[in-house]
């Protein structure tokens, strides 16, 4: 099967299906097809069909990672071994396909997504409840309009049937924690959060923030390349993406936070030679050593009298 129009057949999905869609009609059709269940003579078959096509459809039709035990013609030819796959998951019993790593982190986010959407639905119907129990009749009012306005929205909880499991939501975010995908999507999000609550509304100006970051990714390449360390345990893409934006990032957020609450400081001056010094005595403790005297009133940041 090459044709990307009968794997959409196939799942029962059109097109232009989202990532939720596709997973949740593999899960209703693996329950159907799996030959430990289906007793039909084609059984085996339709789910093979069905697993290559849910592969495929979810990234699997890129080139698989080496590792020990493949063979060239498996790198030449990925449909063989997304083939392969499919027909070790058909030779499974039911319990056995649904307990594999393959089911549990397919449906891993589906299961976070479905305990979001029913969360966020039961939020958005007991809106006028709790709104009105926080700020009154006004709030009432607003909780029922925002009812109202996101109707469409949770129409379809009634529909879906989601059963509400603490254990299964706990597990499955564990799950999810664990894929890459999740830690470069947190971090990704953390640092544009920092980007612009902090590095952007520093004094420093953009062609410095540029030429600061790019130093950074040299010298985290030449860090990559030296240490086999280092280097097996984060990937190019992790290091250029996640990991110096956050150093970077983390430097400039962390100044903004820890100067949130200034105070006013008194300290012990005094003019020699055109110079202004700190008491020795005090020197440590307001970390200014010197400063040039200039014509006005302020000077480095500290008034004088």
């Amino acid at each position: 099967m090459s044709s990307i129009d009968q794997y959409y057949k196939i799942l029962g999905v059109t097109a232009n299906a989202s990532e939720h869609e596709i997973k949740q009609a593999f899960r209703k059709k693996a329950k159907e097809l799996h030959p430990d269940r289906n007793k039909s003579p084609n059984a085996h078959e339709d789910f093979i069909l069905l697993t290559e096509a849910y592969d495929y459809l979810q990234g699997g039709h890129k080139k698989p990672k080496q590792t020990e035990g493949y063979t060239e013609a498996t790198y030449a030819d990925p449909d063989l071994e997304r083939r392969r796959r499919a027909e070790q998951y058909a030779e499974m019993r039911y319990e056995e396909f649904v307990n594999s790593e393959y089911y549990k982190n397919s449906q891993a986010a589906l299961t976070v997504w479905e305990h979001f959407y029913a969360l966020t639905c039961l939020a958005l119907i007991t809106a006028p409840f709790w709104a009105s129990f926080v700020w009154g009749m006004a709030g009432f009012g607003a909780g029922l309009l925002v009812a109202f306005v996101t109707v469409q929205y949770w129409a379809d909880l009634f529909k879906r049937r989601i059963e509400i499991d603490l254990t299964a939501l706990t597990e499955a975010a564990a799950r999810l924690y664990k894929t890459r995908t999740f830690r470069y999507t947190i971090l990704t999000a953390g640092n544009l959060y920092m980007l612009f609550s902090a590095t952007l509304n520093t004094q420093i100006t953009l062609g410095w923030l540029v030429q600061t970051f790019i130093a950074l990714n040299i010298l985290a390449v030449v860090i990559h390349l030296s240490s086999q360390r280092f280097k097996a345990m984060t990937s190019k893409l992790f290091l250029h993406l996640c990991l110096v934006p956050l150093l970077l990032n983390s430097f400039f957020f962390f100044n903004h936070v820890l100067s949130q609450k200034p105070q006013i400081e008194v300290t012990a001056l005094s003019i020699r030679q055109g110079m202004l010094v700190v008491d020795p005595t005090d020197w440590r403790r307001h970390r200014l050593f010197i400063c040039k005297m200039m014509p006005m009133k302020t000077m480095c940041g500290f008034e004088y009298f």
